[in-house]
């Protein structure tokens, strides 16, 4: 019997480590909803040991507030222990940067004269739009915008254009299909 529960203990030790060492290495964010955070952290993460995940967004309880906190001070003291130099505000520093670059971004996509012409086709058939952004250097972003009818969810969604934007020139262009 006391071999069981020693074992028994033993097994939960481990998996408590093991679910720490996964939790440390997944930033949880407040993002949900908000598309040009959510997309800066994804896009920041790519070149961190970690991955994100927009768990909350706006209406959030304040269990999940310290969960969130909870985790992500783990996963802050993981890597300056691992010998990252104050990593929190370096990632949060990048954030900030990617953010404003995304902002650029929409801004010229909301202007260009293509996507004026998209979204009002996609406002006469009554849809909605929802948008894939990828970052394809420092300085260009693809927007692929898709279509979709509420009433109608079960029925896959309408590509409908893809376009590169380049901040630093200006210029927008359309990816062929």
């Amino acid at each position: 019997m006391m071999k069981y529960v020693k074992n028994l203990i033993a097994l939960l030790v481990s998996t408590c480590v093991l679910s720490q060492e996964k939790d440390t290495m997944n930033l949880m964010t407040y993002t949900l909803g908000n598309f040009v955070s959510e997309n800066a952290h994804k896009i920041v993460a790519e070149n961190w040991p970690f991955s994100v995940n927009a768990v909350a967004g706006d209406l959030i309880d304040e269990y999940i507030v310290r969960e969130i906190e909870c985790n992500n001070n783990q996963l802050w003291e993981s890597l300056s222990a691992s010998g990252l130099n104050n990593p929190e505000a370096t990632y949060l520093e990048e954030v900030r940067v990617e953010e404003v670059n995304i902002q650029k971004a929409l801004h010229l996509l909301e202007i260009s004269p293509e996507i004026k012409v998209v979204n009002k086709k996609i406002r006469e058939q009554k849809r909605s739009s929802w948008t894939l952004l990828t970052k394809i250097s420092n300085t260009e972003y693809q927007f692929e915008i898709f279509s979709f009818k509420i009433s109608e969810m079960e029925v896959r969604e309408k590509f409908e254009i893809a376009l590169i934007v380049d901040i630093r020139t200006c210029e927008i262009s359309v990816v062929n299909p």
